[in-house]
């Protein structure tokens, strides 16, 4: 049964990147920006409206045009990464 949360857990912590990563995209775009912080790109009127943590996982921000991977890590131990 642990296995099962732990694999649930991990595909939400990939669909939270999924999100990170395309919302990033838009704000490049729409902005000009190279870079985006949470508050640029989470809230409710923002392109991620809600980040909901489901492991105790940790995201980093800044997101940068520059990077190929955004990475979580659950407490679980097992890291998740999404290529952008």
């Amino acid at each position: 049964f642990q296995k099962v949360r732990e694999t649930s857990q991990e595909k939400a912590v990939l669909n939270n990147l999924r999100q990170l990563a395309s919302g990033a995209d838009q704000h490049f775009l729409e902005n000009g920006a190279t870079s985006a912080a949470k508050t640029d790109i989470v809230g409710p009127d923002k392109y991620v409206k809600a980040l909901n943590i489901v492991g105790g996982e940790t995201y980093t921000f800044p997101i940068t045009n520059t990077q190929t991977q955004l990475t979580a890590t659950p407490s679980s131990g097992n890291a998740v990464t999404y290529d952008m």
